[in-house]
């Protein structure tokens, strides 16, 4: 009996120390109870099954660095990321030896860039400054590298191409495309356009890839079980490279019918794919019954503007960005938003980013405001309009208002917000991208141009946008006889850009009254 008591003693004893165990986990490891607050972009990216995300700038310039405003973020919740610049750098620049080229087409490559990646005009690398950032941000993760490309040398079809390659490769769970303004919302009828090629290729690019268009990968239903393995792997590769394959075991078709197999094959590219869908269901009649894509390869897509209102350097009116806003919450493509506030970790990360390049070429204050201008007077010296971009969202998420530099920047709240859209809902309602889907890259500015010149034609140019009465944005006459892309697009009738002030009530009812249909 006294054994008895002493063994049910020890094991209340253990049973003791497990629950103390188990509430001490329970601590460390609370359950997280999403807010019915959290915005869909977010609860998208949170899902566990997303293990790797693409964060790839939209439109050039500094949008890759911007986007920085969500690396924070994804690596809280446990993400790999994998960053693509799509900025201006000249990429064909780099040494071969520390930038080696990781992908390649008839238009343009791109390289992998690190901190040790050499380039002969040191003064525009926001690539190697961005690494180096990270490094000794992370050093533990280091060293870091981004997959480096050029903008303005990609048509949609080519960087979807590159897109799919690099989703296939690291197996990407998401995509993240952020642009530093709002042109990527544009239609195409707006009175002034800013710089929407490069922004439009990227959201038609990150769209087609909820396409078939790309897939590598088949299921097929119906396969003869007479037929051997090596039968049907045999008239696969004919189809192409096959790289993997899973063939199930027979089973006897409904009413006793013959045994079917089912299966699916994977093809090193599209093209291998495409060929088993359309020879397997002509070709062997008795092999297949059916032969379908596998969906499951598209990632989630999503669209993030920040810094809304810094286009109007451009040319772009605030109200062109509200009203795509509008018209694509209307269409379903509204995926939520979030403000950034002062005290957040996401800011003090951000700011210490732009610190870090700010001490590195071309120079002292060319992320920041000048330290020797005037408290209402805080203009980024010498900075060109995006790193103007990037002061003016740190100085909204400060708190300023009004107007700031000689280039037309006005700083407002909005400023401070991530709005996040669905990018193929962006693409379906997109004028821009409709004339330049298929156009290869030496055609891309030529479509444009038709485009516009055949809207202007119809009279369907929305000429209502600017924030200040009586202003009317029109389209400068370069737009017909420039080939030269950074001259195709709009300037005011002055051939100066003016400063616009945040628009007001009257001026948004002048637009909803004038805004030209979706259709």
């Amino acid at each position: 009996m006294e054994e008895l008591k002493a063994e049910l003693e020890q094991l209340q004893k253990q049973l003791s120390e497990r629950n103390k165990e188990i509430e001490g986990l329970k601590k460390a490891h609370p359950k997280q109870v999403a807010s019915l607050y959290t915005p869909t972009f977010l609860k998208q990216l949170a899902v566990p099954e997303t293990k790797n995300v693409i964060i790839i700038g939209c439109g050039g310039g500094f949008d890759f660095v911007q986007a920085m405003l969500l690396y924070p973020e994804l690596k809280k919740m446990g993400k790999n990321i994998t960053i693509v610049s799509n900025s201006f750098t000249d990429i064909g620049a780099f040494h071969a030896d520390d930038a080696p080229i990781v992908w390649e087409s008839d238009e343009t490559h791109v390289k992998t860039i690190t901190a040790k990646s050499q380039h002969p005009s040191p003064k525009y690398l926001p690539e190697v400054h961005l690494c180096t950032f990270l490094d000794s941000t992370y050093p533990e993760e280091a060293p870091h590298s981004l997959y480096g490309c050029n903008a303005t040398k990609w048509s949609v079809p080519g960087l979807t191409s590159f897109l799919q390659y690099i989703c296939s490769e690291r197996k990407i769970g998401a995509v993240v495309t952020l642009d530093g303004g709002a042109d990527s919302l544009l239609r195409g009828d707006e009175g002034a356009l800013g710089h929407p090629i490069e922004d439009t290729v990227t959201v038609g690019a990150v769209a087609a890839l909820g396409d078939v268009k790309g897939h590598r990968k088949v299921h097929v239903k119906g396969i003869d079980a007479a037929l051997s393995d090596s039968e049907v792997l045999d008239f696969a590769r004919e189809s192409g490279e096959l790289i993997d394959a899973k063939l199930a075991d027979p089973r006897q078709g409904k009413r006793g019918s013959r045994k079917m197999r089912y299966g699916t094959f994977e093809f090193s590219n599209h093209d291998g794919a495409s060929s088993l869908v359309s020879r397997a269901g002509t070709q062997l009649g008795r092999f297949v019954i059916a032969c379908e894509w596998d969906r499951g390869e598209a990632p989630v897509r999503i669209l993030v503007c920040a810094n809304l209102g810094a286009d109007r350097v451009s040319g772009v009116a605030d109200t062109s960005a509200l009203r795509g806003i509008s018209e694509i919450t209307k269409i379903g493509g509204y995926l939520g938003s979030v403000g950034i506030e002062p005290s957040s970790p996401i800011m003090s990360f951000f700011n210490s980013l732009l610190e870090h390049m700010d001490s590195h070429p071309p120079g002292p204050g060319y992320f920041k405001p000048h330290p020797d201008s005037p408290s209402n007077d805080r203009s980024c010296r010498g900075a060109l309009h995006h790193a103007e971009a990037m002061c003016t969202l740190g100085m909204a998420v400060e708190g300023y208002y009004g107007p700031v530099g000689q280039k037309g920047d006005f700083v407002w709240p909005v400023m401070s917000v991530l709005w996040a859209f669905d990018p193929q809902v962006v693409a379906e309602r997109s004028l821009i991208l409709r004339w330049i889907k298929d156009a290869p890259l030496n055609e891309v500015t030529a479509k444009f141009q038709q485009g516009r010149r055949q809207l202007r034609d119809l009279g369907a140019i929305v000429t209502l946008e600017y924030g200040r009465e009586g202003q009317v944005a029109t389209n400068g006459g370069g737009i017909e006889s420039s080939l030269n892309r950074s001259q195709v697009y709009n300037s005011s009738p002055s051939g100066e850009i003016p400063t616009f002030h945040p628009i007001v009530a009257k001026d948004m009812l002048s637009a909803l009254r004038t805004s030209a249909p979706l259709s």
